[in-house]
Parts: C-alpha cells; sequence; structure tokens
C-alpha cells in the first residue's frame, strides 16, 4: 500500500492490501494448480527483474552504461573520497539482519528429505541448486549495489 501511494496518493493504502488478500484469495481459490502457476509467473517476474538489475550494474561497473556522471568503478578506484563503509560498520549489521531473514527458508531442503523418493540423490542437487541460487542472487546484487 505504501509504495502505491507513490502513484495513487488519493487511494487510501488499506484498500492495496484489501485487494492484494482478496487477490491471493480468489487465486487460490480456483485451484491448487492455477494458483501454483499464478505463484510461478510472480516469482519468474521477480527473477528476471533481479537478473537484468545484475547485468544494468556490471554494465555500469565497466563504463558501457554512464550513470549520473559516473564512468566506470569509480568507487573501487578512489577509496579516499568514497570509503569502504561511507555510514561506518553499524550499516553493515544492520544491513545483515535483512539478508539473514531472506535467507530463511533454505532449511525446508534439509525438511523435504523425508518425503522424496530418493533423498540421497535428490537432496545434494537441491543443496547445491539452493547454493548457486543465492550466491547470484543475493550476493551477486549485494556486490553490485555496493560497488
Amino acid at each position: 500500500g505504501i509504495l502505491m501511494q507513490r502513484w495513487f496518493p488519493e487511494i487510501p493504502e488499506y484498500i492495496f492490501a484489501a485487494s492484494a488478500i482478496i487477490l491471493v484469495l480468489i487465486f487460490n481459490i480456483i485451484s491448487t494448480r492455477f494458483y501454483a502457476e499464478v505463484e510461478f509467473y510472480f516469482s519468474l517476474v521477480k527473477v528476471v527483474t533481479i537478473i537484468v538489475f545484475i547485468i544494468l550494474g556490471i554494465c555500469v561497473i565497466l563504463g558501457l552504461i554512464h550513470y549520473n556522471g559516473y564512468e566506470g568503478i569509480h568507487t573501487v578506484t578512489n577509496r579516499y573520497t568514497n570509503p569502504t563503509f561511507p555510514n561506518g560498520i553499524g550499516a553493515v549489521f544492520l544491513t545483515m539482519l535483512a539478508v539473514n531473514y531472506a535467507f530463511s527458508g533454505t532449511e525446508l531442503i534439509g525438511i523435504a528429505a523425508g518425503e522424496t523418493e530418493n533423498p540421497k540423490q535428490v537432496i545434494p542437487k537441491a543443496i547445491r541448486a539452493t547454493l548457486w541460487r543465492l550466491i547470484i542472487f543475493f550476493i551477486g546484487t549485494m556486490v553490485i549495489i555496493s560497488i
């Protein structure tokens, strides 16, 4: 609701929240398969957005795209005017709270082991896939933002 206020300031926040709840309820009532497909496509939008963000960030860092008058890796090459922790080390620890929250849920791989047909083969694959996704989407994004 708060984000939608930027584009639609005259509409109260609770309208957006109620609309989202009703929409998810309708998706869930129709069928489980339909809900899963909708969830897949919403997740796909998030994944594509993150990949595009990382690609654009790399292009800015390499100087292929100019951003706000900066060319290339200005923060890496000039540490005197752009220190590593411009807001202090405390900002890193505050950010870690959000990062740790984002990493929660990965333990579900271990819980799912009891429900799989061949856990010795499936679980190591799932752990490796999860690790690479975390590295690319979380750590990759944080590196792009911090440079």
